[in-house]
């Protein structure tokens, strides 16, 4: 990552609270943007950041000879009042305090008889591959399956979550470590209920996909590990989003997250797995499907095929 390579002029301002997203502080930006940009309270006022200006930075520090001027950081007019005083104003933790006082409040149906209630064991397909391996459309497909086999499942979408649950993360390799932290945990809720949960996220990390595998076991979970694997040239050509092409120009390289007052998050995306970020592929998933020699629903058979010869299902 090239921030290794950056400098801070100042640290960034740290914000504990943050008010009501009703306020009138939508589009202010609170800390320091690397290459020497400062904080973006200047003398005692705030200064607000455009998508446009964050644009503007990226063009700045892929040019080696660019040299920062030290308030340069923020691209927009300062909005000319003193800081306000948020102590009156509703608010609320910016930073998640995890709780210790805490128990654990078991329900009175056990595994064996929601089993047998249901009429299905509980499941989690766990599809990992390349960006264009045919991850999001043979979930598509092996959901309808699944569900025409009168199964209840449901699929959990890499992009789909991003756009919710995980709309506050970014591409960088501990945003990613956090999305697939609460991937797992969610597939986790919908195995234990009962249901088959059909993940497809990329999980470019060995570490990240052992976690999501060691919380289901430890729970007593069933857990299969899909690969869905095609080379890098293959899903190059196919490419349906046009980001490889964008990550062979250059114009990926890694993540900067910009986050305003309200908490709501500018994504900047410089880092692609499989071009500029690695992904480890996975040295023993039950499953290995070939989506460069086999149709979907070729792909879609075999992963059936598998559950039903193992009584997963």
């Amino acid at each position: 990552m090239w921030f290794r390579h950056i400098d801070l002029a100042l640290p960034p301002v740290q914000a504990r609270l943050r008010p009501d997203p009703t306020d009138d502080f939508r589009d202010l930006y609170l800390g320091a943007i690397p290459h020497g940009k400062p904080p973006s309270i200047h003398n005692g006022t705030f200064s607000s950041i455009s998508p446009q200006g964050a644009k503007t930075r990226i063009q700045e520090l892929r040019n080696p000879n660019y040299i920062p001027n030290l308030f340069d950081g923020v691209t927009s007019t300062p909005i000319p009042t003193q800081i306000p005083d948020l102590s009156s104003r509703p608010q609320r933790p910016l930073v998640l305090i995890m709780s210790t006082n805490i128990t654990f409040h078991p329900g009175a149906v056990g595994k064996d008889e929601r089993t047998q209630l249901l009429g299905q064991k509980g499941l989690t397909l766990w599809l990992t591959g390349l960006s264009a391996s045919g991850k999001s459309t043979i979930a598509v497909a092996l959901e309808q399956q699944l569900l025409h086999l009168k199964k209840f499942a449901y699929r959990l979408d890499g992009d789909n979550v991003r756009f919710g649950l995980n709309n506050d993360l970014g591409f960088s390799e501990k945003d990613r470590n956090e999305n697939i932290r609460r991937i797992s945990e969610v597939s986790k809720l919908f195995n234990d209920a009962g249901a088959i949960a059909i993940t497809s996220f990329i999980s470019p990390y060995r570490s990240d996909r052992h976690f999501a595998r060691g919380i289901h076991e430890r729970a007593g979970l069933n857990f299969v590990e899909v690969y869905i694997d095609a080379p890098l040239s293959v899903v190059e050509s196919r490419d349906p989003k046009g980001l490889y092409k964008k990550a062979r120009a250059g114009e990926i390289k890694g993540a900067i997250r910009i986050v305003t007052l309200t908490g709501v998050g500018i994504y900047i995306f410089i880092d692609f797995t499989g071009i500029s970020a690695p992904y480890e592929a996975p040295e023993s998933a039950e499953i290995h499907i070939r989506t460069d020699r086999f149709t979907v629903e070729e792909c879609v058979y075999q992963i059936v095929d598998y559950l039903l010869s193992k009584t997963v299902i």
